[in-house]
């Protein structure tokens, strides 16, 4: 008994302290964009700080409030890398456009663009395995795990082929992948594609896991899939169909920026919320 007491007090401070470290990268952003890159003329901010925003701060309220009640559970640990790494992904692309505004090209500002890319295909990948494993932790059955490695498989070509590859940063004007091998563009460029490929496929798998689960669930998992099924369908049609809300829609906050916000990040807010909600009483199945 106490053993596992103990155990649960280092995980519950272990997720606390992965919470205030997904904070304060954010506010490392909100401070380069404050200090850096505002007083420059024209300056627009990175252009996926409210995505990144957003999924850092309800992916890692969430699953702070999860693992530090319930610390044996996987799935308040993945919301909560999910939420930390969506947190580097915001710092590192705000310094990047931060220091590209203020000074130009460099070297610093490269390797964050590339990390910043790098860390956005790894919260992708942690999402599709909550699809998979949500409410429970665990897959369907033991075949459901076969799922998995597609998707690991897909996210580790697909970060190989674009970590490698010679390309541009939309996002960056002027800036170029500092690792680019031009002379293996070719041999990168399928890389990149099969693992874009693999990856689809796993993730289309975990949906189909996710409805399959919400028609066999009785009871309370049943609504604990409900709004999270919901969710989760809204975020596909999404990305199926990108339709920008009208900027006439935001507020002031969210007008800081010349391009105005995609509406899947509303997903991350609706599975989130869904799942705080389903486990306010900390009941998720183990």
């Amino acid at each position: 008994m106490t053993g596992g007491g103990g155990r649960g007090r280092s995980g519950s401070r272990l997720a606390w302290l992965l919470y205030v470290v997904a904070l304060a990268l954010v506010a490392l952003a909100a401070g380069l964009w404050l200090v850096v890159h505002r007083p420059v003329a024209g300056a627009v901010g990175y252009g996926y700080w409210r995505e990144a925003m957003i999924n850092a701060l309800v992916f890692a309220t969430v699953g702070a409030l999860i693992a530090t009640r319930r610390p044996e559970h996987p799935v308040g640990w993945l919301f909560l890398g999910a939420g930390l790494v969506s947190a580097a992904q915001l710092a590192t692309g705000e310094f990047a456009s931060a220091f590209l505004a203020a000074s130009g090209p460099s070297v610093a500002v490269a390797m964050a663009a590339w990390a910043s890319s790098q860390f956005q295909q790894v919260v992708v990948a942690v999402l599709v395995v909550i699809l998979l494993l949500f409410p429970t932790g665990r897959p369907l059955s033991r075949r459901w795990w076969l799922l998995v490695w597609p998707v690991a498989a897909g996210v580790v070509l697909f970060s190989v082929g674009a970590g490698l590859g010679p390309a541009r940063y939309q996002e960056f004007p002027g800036v170029e992948n500092p690792f680019g091998i031009t002379s293996l563009a070719a041999v990168l460029g399928w890389i990149d594609g099969v693992g874009g490929v693999l990856f689809v496929a796993g993730f289309l798998g975990a949906l189909a896991s996710l409805v399959v689960r919400f028609t066999r669930s009785r009871g309370l998992e049943r609504q604990q899939l409900k709004w999270f099924v919901y969710a989760a369908g809204l975020g596909v049609a999404m990305l199926v169909v990108p339709t920008p809300i009208p900027a006439s829609w935001c507020g002031p906050w969210l007008r800081l920026a010349s391009r105005p916000p995609r509406p899947w990040p509303c997903c991350a807010i609706g599975c989130t919320t869904s799942t705080g909600s389903s486990t306010a009483p900390w009941s998720m199945g183990c």
